[in-house]
Order: C-alpha cells, then structure tokens, then sequence
C-alpha cells in the first residue's frame, strides 16, 4: 500500500506497506476487499513492514483503488507507533 501521493513527475523514495492475505499478528490492519480499492480478496496492512521503494517503481505499476481515509489514517497512526 502507498503512503505517498505519487504521480508522473514523482521522483526519489515513497513509503509503502505491504499487504498480506496470510499473516496474523498484533499490528495488522485489515481491509475489505470491495469494487473501490480493487483488492482481490480481503487483506491486511503491514505497518511494522513498513519500506521505501523508488518512486519511478511504483509509477511504472500504478497503484489500483483507494482504502479510504478511516484505513489510512490508521495506517499512518500504526506507522508512527513502530517508528517511535
């Protein structure tokens, strides 16, 4: 999952979080797979994974759908806990 807003003229690293549609622990946020995100199947986010890619890698595979703002922001809250 990106975390960052990421377009043509995108250049440097972004951070993104991986998906899992397998693992279980304490710090994943899961996330319904439904026709706005596009997720193939019911998944969840990451965060303690969290990595940075080149920004040119994720806009030669553009991301698909959208989480929405309740996932992301806790995404983001999630995030911050595993930096600190």
């Amino acid at each position: 999952m990106v975390l960052d807003e990421v377009d043509i003229n995108s250049s440097g690293t972004i951070d993104i979080v991986p998906l899992t549609a397998s693992a279980w622990g304490g710090d994943l946020i899961s996330i319904e797979a439904d026709d706005d995100n596009g997720l193939p199947r019911d998944s969840s986010a990451v965060p303690s994974a969290l990595m940075s890619l080149d920004a040119s890698d994720i806009i030669i595979r553009p991301p698909r759908g959208n989480v929405g703002d309740d996932v992301l922001n806790k995404l983001f809250e999630a995030v911050e806990d595993v930096q600190s």
